[in-house]
């Protein structure tokens, strides 16, 4: 039996090593996209999705990134990449939805942001750019009913108006 147990340890250090190292990668990342480093958090995203293709977090934080460095297409195409392994990141659609609302894509960012709500109903930041969304296309009901139900979520919303 110990001798088994032994094999076993031989056999999953190699596995928790990689992870290890891959959540080291993705903790650094981080720092970097905390401390306003995207281009190098970017950098060391790719590294950890190499080794980790399969983690929605590390596309979702990349695309992040790159919409932050102003580069919204490809950011796009890495929150597509997050909600393809993981079709419930309401996050992700609402990074997604501001990618779209800032690159003029109206109708798609209105999308995203319905989807992220449809996934996560307690998503107030989401009913709070829906609500502008609404009003900035003349949806002035649809606009006060998203702010409404975002302070009562617990949004600090300035005073709004749309006319």
């Amino acid at each position: 039996m110990m001798k088994f147990r032994w094999i076993l340890f031989i056999l999953l250090l190699p596995a928790a090593y990689a992870f290890s190292q891959e959540q080291t990668l993705l903790d650094s990342g981080y720092l970097l996209y905390d401390a306003g480093e995207y281009d190098k958090a970017i950098r060391i995203f790719e590294k950890a999705a190499k080794g980790n293709p399969d983690n929605p977090e590390i596309f979702y934080l990349m695309g992040v990134c790159r919409s932050l460095s102003g580069d919204n297409y490809t950011a796009i195409q890495e929150f597509d990449k997050a909600i393809t392994l993981s079709p419930d990141y309401a996050e992700a659609y609402y990074e997604k939805g501001y990618a779209n609302y800032l690159m003029g894509k109206l109708d798609k960012a209105l999308s995203n942001f319905d989807k992220a709500i449809e996934l996560r109903p307690d998503y107030a930041e989401a009913y709070v750019n829906r609500g502008s969304l609404r009003c900035m296309q003349g949806d002035a009901t649809g606009a006060e009913e998203d702010w409404k139900k975002a302070a009562t979520l617990g949004a600090a919303l300035p005073v709004q108006e749309c006319n």
